[in-house]
């Protein structure tokens, strides 16, 4: 109807530009022009009142209405175009002047009211295909997420049977890994699945009890201004017949009755009853579980894998929907102020500011409708992931947390990942690090990372309250849990696998380093231990993998001493390399590469006659290898465990090779040349020595400077900085070993419990043999003896 009705506002137009030319040759042609007309009205007065879609008895029928009655069916509209025939078959004479005035003010804007009607009216139908396209792009996603789901569900159902049928197979704990990795992957796709059920219902729900009423409503508010814009016309056509034909005045107020008699609200009535369609809703979609699965309607919460991917889906959506719903407050202030001015405005003046006005209404809505949809999707799944969490409203205000602030990072150098600890390497910003506390992630396992972010904290607590690897242990060594089993397919299990521990509804991980099944060197680095054993499964024999024993945590490795102090690390950064030598002349190069050398050979020297230093001497360009052991208590440059031992103690003189400028409040300038106090030297490898300089004391890079007086009081470390600009190199093997032959030092003692394992003391050499018997377990040489110990106890060299 709204189609035909703009054409009917370019049938206007030319009919007025006909009446034109048809005041200029008088009346001898009205007559004729009124006939051609009146057939013109004669076939679109049921399409133009009724919309001709069906009959008064019922539905189906197309064309012209076989039952229409002109006279109790037509529409104020035609009846009012009935009444325009009649007088103009009265008017006969025209004047020149009055058809130029009447294609100044009716032609011309008609056919601009024509063409802005029949443009709204195809952007109207182009954005209503385009609802109906999204529609059918989240029912699609959500057919493509219960594909996903059936595939890995019938995936998982078909490992589970290969592990029940292989349970005396030696390949059985392999098979049963992959069964577990599987059932976490189809428990992820059945919780997306889930999701896309309930965000294609929601949308559906938004669909057709909102938006469609509304797309209605514009298009009924498109018609009536059509409508009121061509009365308006028709009243100015009138207003100048009447100054021309004073004498056709009656016909002119007959007409002027009639056309007053249009009411679009009356109109649209007559069409919606001429129209009846019978429509009920859509039923809502429904959860289908995988063939050969005992799945229901319900999202997977009964592991902590499943709980922690669900919580990152929710804080990821009520952060989306938070800024969406931000985007709509500051949407309807100026459609609210759109929509007040268009109430002002005459939407009768067909070059007034009302049809302006109700486009940019028009587009402004379409806009809030497309926001409401995306904040419906986004709010629907954090208000289904937070019921079945347990979090009330979903947003998490009983959680006394501050949650990751993960941005694209580019690493340029390698680093290791904080949840799987794979090498984490990227140059374009594809990978994440949390501004806040710098754990650094893969995109990939962006999800599976706990939401509290520890804050601005030592890296050390940081992996202590947040260190996850996908493994086994993660969720086998949570907490003390006794041996249950797992259900596999028909009725078998397998023994050894805990259950999942019980859901914490603040998602804040408050276990130790060692209830986590994990424990701390002083290099913060994170050491799996073994997790529970599937003693059921297969063990081996007393020299085999030990899949039954979980190694002990190492003696102070917890997060506070038994003072209540924080263990102390070493620094955290990186120490920077030396200046290039590029810049220095080849023989102001040569003297300053063999001063320190000589420099070195001095203190290697001092140190051995001493007793104190242990060190290897090295070849000019290599630096010393320490052979003192590192400090048992994790100590750092500023920890009570340092080598160095007492505070301000001056350990010798050292020269600035290079001038350096501090990068935070923990190191200290230094211009070439200077002369400071060593008052604790880098004994850890860290890169950085304790100096003092000028009354202030900070820490610098061990590779700026060079030890020019050395005094007794600390173990042998980096003796010095080495020749300037001379490039890091390997450092040499203890006791002239092989190449190939890897050693390490014990941190820790060890008492063996079996025959199977190795008795270690402190600072103790081992040759391995194995670095990697099961998790946690290595196996070494000493003494002639052969045997396994904790990979937490040592430390390889």
């Amino acid at each position: 109807m709204v189609q035909a009705g703009n054409t009917s506002v370019s049938d206007l137009r030319e009919f007025m530009r006909d009446w034109t030319q048809l005041e200029k040759e008088y009346g001898q042609k009205l007559e004729s022009m009124v006939k051609k007309y009146q057939k013109i009205k004669e076939k679109k007065t049921s399409t133009m009142s009724v919309g001709g879609l069906g009959s008064r008895e019922g539905l189906g029928k197309s064309g012209p209405l076989v039952d229409f009655n002109t006279d109790t069916d037509s529409s104020s509209y035609v009846k009012a175009w009935d009444q325009l025939l009649h007088v103009t078959s009265a008017i006969c004479r025209e004047h020149f002047t009055l058809s130029e005035r009447i294609h100044a003010d009716i032609v011309e804007p008609a056919q601009v009211l024509s063409q802005k009607k029949e443009d709204a009216r195809k952007k109207h139908v182009a954005y209503c295909q385009k609802l109906l396209e999204m529609r059918d792009e989240v029912y699609a996603d959500k057919d493509k997420k219960q594909a996903k789901y059936t595939e890995l569900g019938t995936q998982t159902h078909a490992m589970g049977s290969k592990v029940e049928r292989s349970i005396n197979d030696k390949n059985h704990d392999k098979y049963r890994r992959q069964y577990q990795k599987a059932l976490v992957e189809k428990n992820n796709a059945q919780n997306l699945y889930i999701l896309s059920v309930h965000r294609s219902n929601a949308i559906k729900n938004e669909y057709f009890h909102k938006d469609i009423p509304i797309l209605m409503n514009q298009l009924q508010d498109i018609n009536h201004s059509r409508i009121e814009s061509s009365r308006a016309l028709w009243t100015r056509w009138i207003d100048l017949q009447n100054e021309a034909l004073q004498r056709l005045h009656g016909h002119m107020s007959e007409l002027r009755t009639a056309v007053n008699l249009i009411d679009p609200a009356g109109d649209a009535q007559l069409f919606v009853a001429r129209n009846p369609v019978a429509w009920s809703e859509p039923l809502d979609f429904q959860f289908i579980p995988v063939p050969h699965s005992n799945d229901r309607g319900e999202m997977v919460v009964d592991d902590e894998d499943a709980r922690i991917f669900l919580a990152n889906v929710m804080h990821g959506e009520q952060e989306t929907a938070q800024k969406l719903s931000n985007q709509l407050d500051q949407l309807r202030v100026p459609l609210g102020d759109v929509e007040q001015s268009l109430r002002a405005a005459d939407p009768g003046d067909p070059t007034g500011p009302w049809h302006e006005l109700f486009d940019n209404s028009m587009n402004l809505s379409h806009e809030l409708m497309n926001l409401e949809w995306e904040h419906t999707i986004h709010q629907t799944e954090a208000a289904d992931i937070s019921q079945v969490l347990g979090i009330p409203g979903g947003s998490g205000s009983n959680v006394d947390f501050a949650a990751h602030k993960f941005r694209p990072h580019s690493f340029a150098i390698p680093t290791s990942c904080d949840y799987c600890h794979s090498k984490l390497w990227s140059v374009g910003k594809s990978e994440q690090m949390c501004e806040v506390c710098g754990y650094n992630v893969h995109k990939k396992c962006l999800l599976k990372v706990p939401l509290d972010c520890p804050g601005s904290v030592s890296a050390l607590r940081r992996r202590r309250s947040l260190g996850r690897t996908p493994s086994m242990s993660q969720t086998s060594s949570v907490n003390n849990f006794s041996t249950t089993s797992i259900p596999l397919g028909s009725g078998s299990s397998v023994r050894g696998v805990p259950p999942p521990p019980p859901y914490n509804a603040s998602l804040i991980d408050t276990r130790s380093p060692g209830d986590m099944g994990w424990s701390s060197s002083e290099d913060e680095t994170i050491v799996p231990a073994t997790p529970l054993s599937l003693s059921a499964v297969g063990g081996g024999g007393a020299s085999g993998p030990r899949r039954n024993k979980k190694p002990p945590p190492p003696p102070g490795t917890a997060a506070f001493n038994e003072s209540g102090v924080l263990n102390p690390r070493r620094h955290s950064r990186v120490a920077p390399p030396p200046p290039r030598p590029a810049t220095m002349s080849s023989s102001a190069f040569a003297a300053a590469a063999a001063a320190a050398v000589k420099a070195r050979s001095s203190s290697f020297s001092s140190a051995a006659d001493s007793g104190g230093g242990g060190g290897l001497s090295t070849a000019p360009g290599m630096i010393a290898a320490s052979g003192s052991s590192r400090n048992n208590s994790t100590g750092s440059a500023y920890g009570p465990g340092g080598s160095s031992g007492l505070k301000g103690a001056s350990l010798g003189t050292a020269t600035a090779l290079y001038s350096y400028q501090s990068k935070s409040g923990t190191d200290m300038d230094l211009r070439s040349g200077d002369v400071l106090n060593v008052v604790r030297k880098d004994v850890d490898g860290s890169g950085w020595t304790e100096c003092e300089l000028n009354g202030r004391r900070g820490l610098v890079p061990t590779n700026y400077i060079q030890m020019t007086n050395q005094r007794d009081g600390g173990g042998g470390g980096h003796a010095g900085a080495g020749s300037v600009g001379a490039p890091p190199m390997a450092t040499m093997q203890p006791h002239g070993g092989s190449k190939t032959q890897r050693w390490a030092r014990a941190l820790f003692d060890f008492d063996a419990r079996d025959a199977s394992e190795l008795t270690i003391k402190t600072n103790d050499e081992i040759i391995i043999t194995n670095d990697h018997v099961c998790d946690g377990w290595m196996e070494g040489t000493l003494h002639g003896q052969t045997g396994q110990f904790p990979s937490n106890f040592v430390q390889t060299i």
